[in-house]
């Protein structure tokens, strides 16, 4: 509920980009228990490579459907491509993995529960936008989840 009125802090409503944020929060969830269900046992390299090589052939798939395939394109977006791709990606999804098998997923839930707080905040501080009375609703109910996430392991 709170991410939902983050979302529409401008006063404009939800869209679809905020519905697919949402979706994004739910399914990256599931994604956490799953790794500590499953990922503790497992070495974190072969599962990083599994993650990212069906990521991949997702990827190309969605291309081809969604966007039309172009080599000019691919070629003059090599650079960004391997730069998000091991950086934002691999890199990313390895430390995650490794990290985890230490980290419980309240504590892992509650490091990603605070990004759409900040966000929220610099927007507001940095950006300038106008923040509504939903945007200052789901911002309060974030950071009570946060407090509760805390208060439960104490």
């Amino acid at each position: 509920i709170g991410l939902y009125l983050v979302s529409g802090m401008d006063g404009a409503g939800m869209n679809i980009g905020d519905i697919l944020s949402i979706l994004c929060a739910l399914f990256y969830t599931a994604y956490i228990i799953l790794l500590d269900r499953f990922g503790k046992e497992e070495d974190s390299f072969i599962l990083t490579e599994v993650q990212l090589f069906l990521v991949s052939i997702l990827g190309i798939l969605a291309i081809f459907f969604f966007e039309g395939f172009s080599i000019e394109y691919l070629i003059a977006a090599i650079l960004p491509i391997l730069a998000l791709g091991i950086f934002g990606t691999g890199l990313t999804t390895l430390l995650q993995a490794r990290g985890q098998k230490y980290a419980s997923p309240e504590s892992v839930g509650l490091i990603f529960l605070g990004e759409p707080l900040f966000t929220f905040l610099m927007a507001i501080t940095i950006v300038g936008e106008v923040a509504h009375l939903g945007g200052i609703l789901g911002a309060v109910l974030l950071l009570g989840s946060m407090v509760l996430t805390v208060l439960k392991k104490v």
